[in-house]
């Protein structure tokens, strides 16, 4: 935080510094403050798409849609601010089950890094689109669409996004073979090693029920919880205390999600863990609280599309408790 003051206070023009000094009061909970950055930065006219993204998750975590709108709306024919704001609206809809919208937003934001000649960038963003389906258990395409993907981009944050939709969709040893690769590269890479691969190894090995050995994976990385790119060591950790029957611990990884809110803002994870916790608390035979879990999840997707996997695995679960 220090260093993103002094950095305005030495060069008070530099746009993007803007838009993390108000990522970094928001993420402390400071919505208040975050909206007073973003106010500094227009009252300069710097307008960048860094300072309109932070605006909008202040947004977000308000309920605040049409101020969610306004931001999106900046970024209409933009070069580079278009895309980006396209992608975070995805993610919100994928957030509140929406997946038929977030996918034409994505693919919209596909098509408008391609049409400004960033390739990587527009990779990223069907990367990441496909990684969500297969978070909530729709595989049909995802194998395809990630080879597809690949050979736009030699990006580690993006290959490791590569990487997990494949694990997710149970082709460990593709992912695996995308993670060595990634290793063999660049092997003292500290965002690699610690954030980037973990969760995809931890993934791997639950696929073949060895949660022991997924726990032992992350454990390296237990101090890096809520940073940047941290939140699937957080999500997987719960699941693979889920998987060795252990409901104390994985409500407690699932929770500590939900508590950081102003973290993770609009990621799908975020929503998932609540589902996640109401599972956590039915092994610990805690049918309340299971029950309350498993509510804030249907409420949160109540308009969600009706077809998604794992939204019809959470209503079977629910009826049960009933």
């Amino acid at each position: 935080m220090q260093y993103l003051t002094n950095s305005l206070h030495l060069d008070p023009d530099v746009g993007f510094s803007y838009g993390f000094l108000g990522d970094a009061y928001r993420s402390m909970g400071k919505l208040a403050e975050s909206k007073a950055v973003y106010e500094r930065a227009i009252a300069r006219k710097l307008e960048v798409p860094e300072i309109h993204i932070s605006r909008y998750m202040v947004a977000f975590l308000e309920g605040d849609t049409a101020e969610m709108q306004r931001q999106v709306a900046w970024g209409t024919g933009k070069p580079g601010g278009e895309d980006e704001l396209l992608a975070t609206q995805s993610d919100t809809e994928a957030h509140m089950g929406h997946f038929v919208r977030a996918q034409s937003l994505s693919e919209a934001a596909f098509q408008s890094a391609q049409k400004n000649g960033l390739h990587e960038t527009a990779a990223y963003w069907r990367l990441n689109a496909v990684l969500r389906r297969t978070e909530v258990g729709d595989y049909a395409d995802a194998k395809d669409v990630v080879e597809s993907m690949l050979p736009m981009t030699s990006n580690s944050t993006m290959l490791s996004v590569a990487a997990m939709a494949l694990a997710r969709a149970g082709e460990s040893n593709r992912a695996q073979a995308i993670v060595d690769n990634m290793r063999k590269k660049d092997p003292v890479n500290e965002l690699l090693n610690q954030y980037l691969v973990p969760p995809v190894l931890a993934v791997i090995e639950l696929n073949r029920d060895r949660p022991q050995q997924a726990l032992e994976l992350l454990k390296p990385s237990s101090g890096y919880d809520f940073g940047p790119y941290s939140l699937p060591l957080v999500y997987v950790r719960g699941e693979a205390y889920l998987q060795l029957g252990d409901g104390q611990h994985a409500a407690a990884e699932f929770q500590n999600i939900i508590d950081h809110r102003t973290v993770v803002t609009n990621d799908l994870l975020g929503a998932l863990a609540h589902l996640q916790l109401g599972r956590a608390y039915v092994m610990r035979n805690d049918v309340g609280k299971a029950k309350a879990a498993y509510r804030d999840f249907l409420t949160l997707w109540k308009d969600a599309d009706p077809d998604i996997p794992i939204l019809k695995q959470a209503k079977a679960e629910y009826s049960k408790l009933q």
